[in-house]
């Protein structure tokens, strides 16, 4: 049976495959827009110009969340990496329970596996805190209930890995588009 590094390897490499593709729209919207940079835009300031998306994405393997962040940003996405549980809840009390600045997420892409808090104890977190974000959990070695779980607590998705880059895309622009 693979490791977990190399189940996440492996998908690390699949991922850069379709890289390539990644600068076409990813849904086209009413006028041509693309739903990268036309779905849920959030008003920038004075100036009221529209900024793409925030995506969040939790994992704690470096090379496959670097990988991540480089597709969803040539996607048109607003895409911060966090590398564990820890730093995820960390930027959720400056968000919400702080109530600085910082933008919010409009979709948390997080592995069920991470140093502290894991995938679906920050689901239940933000459900528990009336947060409706959608979360897409990212499962390596999770057993068969877990994805049951994940659904249960009000998970959008929850994708083995590896999986194709185009899927994750996928999951989240439908989430995006219908909440």
């Amino acid at each position: 049976m693979p490791s977990a590094n190399r189940v996440s390897m492996a998908a690390a490499r699949r991922l850069r495959d379709p890289i390539g593709s990644m600068a076409e729209p990813m849904l086209s919207l009413p006028g041509g827009a693309a739903a990268g940079t036309a779905a849920r835009p959030v008003p920038d300031g004075a100036a009221g110009a529209a900024r793409p998306p925030r995506v969040l994405v939790v994992e704690g393997d470096l090379e496959m969340r670097d990988v991540l962040v480089t597709a969803l940003r040539r996607a048109g996405l607003d895409v911060l990496g966090l590398a564990d549980g820890h730093d995820f809840m960390g930027y959720l009390s400056c968000c919400v329970f702080a109530g600085t600045a910082e933008r919010p997420a409009d979709v948390v892409v997080a592995a069920l596996t991470l140093a502290g808090p894991c995938g679906l104890e920050i689901l239940s977190t933000l459900r528990s805190a009336g947060c409706r974000t959608p979360v897409i959990l990212l499962a390596g070695d999770a057993d068969a209930d877990t994805p049951a779980r994940a659904y249960r607590l009000g998970a959008t998705a929850v994708l083995a890995k590896p999986f194709r880059f185009e899927e994750l895309r996928a999951r989240i622009h439908e989430a995006l588009l219908f909440g």
